[in-house]
């Protein structure tokens, strides 16, 4: 279960426990943050369990709002320069060595995210993300599915970074 709690006073930071066989992840932040919504885009369809001051309906309200509207688009320079960095990246990767290596784990980290930014889409979190794309595009799903099931084979990771960037 993800939790997200806002705390008057608080610092930042992620609390998780079992709890009668339920793995609970809760996210604290302090309460003055709740004013910057579309930081909190990830609480799309999210649900107020205690809300003693109206603080949380407020918040998930000003999300939806935020999430309706979309997320703002790239220029055509920054979605160039999007396209180009992962292209420059996938060059890397097929190097190999250490910072190869590093780089292909992080491009299989961030093609999930740039999948959604460049089609003008917000991303929310892995789970979410998967869920939507079983759903709306199967050939992603399966792609990413591929890549994800088998992090070592370079030719799947080049299909899915080409089909992320052909926007």
């Amino acid at each position: 279960m993800d939790l997200a709690c806002f705390v008057d006073g608080s610092e930042m930071f992620e609390h998780t426990r079992s709890h009668h066989g339920v793995f609970i992840d809760a996210w604290v932040y302090p309460t003055e943050l709740m004013n910057e919504a579309v930081e909190f885009i990830k609480l799309h369809k999210a649900h107020c369990v205690i809300d003693k001051r109206g603080l949380c309906q407020t918040l998930v309200c000003e999300v939806e709002k935020e999430y309706q509207k979309g997320p703002l688009p790239l220029s055509d320079l920054d979605k160039a320069n999007f396209i180009e960095l992962r292209q420059k990246i996938l060059k890397q990767v097929c190097k190999g060595g250490l910072e190869g290596n590093y780089k292909k784990a992080w491009l299989q980290s961030d093609l999930l995210q740039a999948y959604f930014t460049l089609r003008g889409l917000w991303y929310l979190g892995a789970k979410q993300s998967f869920s939507w794309l079983k759903v709306n595009n199967e050939a992603a799903f399966e792609l990413f599915s591929e890549v994800y099931e088998e992090p070592q084979n370079i030719e799947k990771l080049k299909r899915l970074a080409a089909f992320v960037i052909n926007v």
